[in-house]
């Protein structure tokens, strides 16, 4: 029960960050100048973007992340909750998988970190800090998993 309504309510948290993410993202329209450095997507699908109706949505929510980033830093918590979530829920009966899930997932954002920590962006640049805070946040969780006191607390949870 815990999992189901830890994941209902992070996907409603997701959603509502998501909307208002690329609302506020959609002022990308109105900034021809930062279409060739924010509208990735866009320019991939279409090539050079020459007026507004060329933006695809996804490239509101890049345009929020390097601007605005608040609600696409809540969106990404509500992401990797859920990854979480959903990584545990399906490790939980394995002794030593959920250390080396964690240690994966924490290897995976510090490269995101690395990706992003070389924009100008101040909003990218709190993005990288995120990734490389919860990326050392997974570690050391992965490394308290491995530890003797986890394993007996484990083991007296099954076995009781």
């Amino acid at each position: 029960m815990k999992f189901w309504a830890q994941a209902v309510f992070n996907i409603c948290v997701l959603f509502g960050a998501a909307l208002v993410t690329w609302y506020e993202g959609s002022a990308i329209r109105m900034n021809p100048w930062e279409w060739k450095y924010s509208a990735h997507f866009s320019q991939m699908f279409h090539g050079e973007v020459h007026t507004e109706t060329d933006i695809l949505a996804i490239d509101h929510f890049i345009y929020a992340a390097k601007f605005k980033p608040f609600f696409p830093l809540i969106m990404a918590g509500c992401i990797l909750h859920l990854i979480v979530l959903t990584g545990f829920g399906l490790l939980k009966k394995e002794a030593k998988k959920p250390a080396l899930y964690l240690s994966l997932l924490g290897v995976s954002l510090f490269i995101c970190s690395g990706i992003v920590f070389q924009s100008p962006a101040s909003g990218l640049k709190l993005f990288s800090a995120f990734f490389l805070i919860t990326g050392i946040a997974c570690i050391l969780m992965a490394l308290l998993i491995k530890s003797p006191f986890y394993q007996n607390r484990i083991s007296e949870k099954f076995i009781s």
